[in-house]
């Protein structure tokens, strides 16, 4: 079975990002467990973005923030998945922080939520 995905469409009507969209794909087992490891052993049973957030003050929470956003590829022709592509943090792929910001939530929710399905 292939992995989790979820297409993301950012919709914000002021946005610079609005209607660009990404894809975020689930880690393999090994690397999403420990993931979810170094999430709870931060913030407890309480893993949230919001949460997580809160623990980039530590260079272990920094360091698990900035590696959700390898979970994201930015999808530059939504009619065609295949385009998908690693996101180029030095362009202009994502250019508002709140899109930054939802899109590492989405990936956080891929690795806790494993649970739900």
């Amino acid at each position: 079975m292939a992995r989790a995905t979820k297409l993301i469409t950012i919709n914000t009507e002021s946005g610079r990002d609005n209607g660009k969209v990404f894809l975020v794909t689930e880690p393999n087992a090994f690397i999403g467990e420990k993931l979810f490891n170094q999430a709870f052993s931060l913030c407890g049973e309480d893993v949230t973005p919001q949460s997580l957030m809160m623990k980039t003050t530590t260079k272990e929470g920094r360091e698990l923030w900035e590696s959700l956003l390898y979970l994201v590829k930015y999808v530059p022709n939504p009619n065609d998945i295949s385009t998908a592509r690693k996101i180029d943090q030095t362009g202009d792929d994502i250019e508002d922080i709140s899109t930054v910001i939802r899109l590492r939530g989405e990936a956080l929710s891929m690795i806790v939520n494993f649970t739900e399905e």
